[in-house]
Parts: structure tokens; sequence; C-alpha cells
């Protein structure tokens, strides 16, 4: 389980610092700067989750591969939900598309998935 988490926090490190650097490069000369902020607060929470999910491999030697795969999920679910959903409404506002009411709630509920899993972890320290 360790080395799985291992892969995927530094795939998520990876890919951060990628798009990262695309959008200081690149995006930066096209995106409004309402739309860069967007961009860039969808790869700071890439980053800090991809460290997150670093920390729960480190954590794998005190806690259940099955507390750890749920920890895993949440955070993997809020990348996805919040991140992505900004990647994708930034997407959206430079080709001048609408942006769907639907992908406006993907973000918060992709906060609500970090939030829960910070506070499973919590627990779970706190019942250790």
């Amino acid at each position: 389980m360790a080395r799985q988490l291992l892969r995927w926090g530094a795939l998520g490190m990876a890919i951060s610092i990628s798009l990262g650097a695309l959008g200081a490069h690149q995006l930066k000369k096209i995106l409004s700067s309402n739309s860069f902020e967007i961009f860039h607060t969808g790869v700071d929470y890439l980053l800090y989750h991809s460290l997150a999910i670093l920390l729960l491999a480190t954590l794998s030697q005190y806690f259940s591969e099955k507390f750890l795969k749920g920890c895993a999920r949440l955070i993997g679910l809020g990348i996805v939900l919040f991140s992505g959903s900004l990647f994708t409404i930034c997407f959206f506002q430079t080709k001048g598309i609408d942006i769907p009411v639907w992908l406006g709630i993907m973000t918060p509920v992709g906060g609500l998935c970090f939030i829960a899993s910070w506070v499973l972890i919590a627990v779970g320290v706190m019942k250790k």
C-alpha cells in the first residue's frame, strides 16, 4: 500500500509542478488575471494534496490499509473534483464557453472531500 501511495503522490507532485510551470510561462500570457488565479488555486491544491498522499504513505506503518485507502480515495476524489473543475473552468473561460452550473458545484464538493479526508486522518490519529 505504501508503494502505491508513494507512486500516486509522486505523480501528483510531478503533474502539479508541470502545470505550475505551464501556467507561469505560457498560460499567464493568455489567461485573464481572474482565470490565472483560478488556475493557480487548482495547482496549489493539487500540490498540497499530493503531499498529503505522500504523508499517507508514511503513516502506512501505523494504520490499516483499509483506513489509508479511504483517506487516499477522498483525497483523490477531492483532487479530481476541486482542481479538475478549476482547470476546466479556466479552459471554458479561455474559449468563451458558458460554465455549466454543475461544474461550479464540483469545486466545493471536492473541497468537502479534502476536508473529510483530513478529519478522517485526525480521527484516526486520535483513536490510535
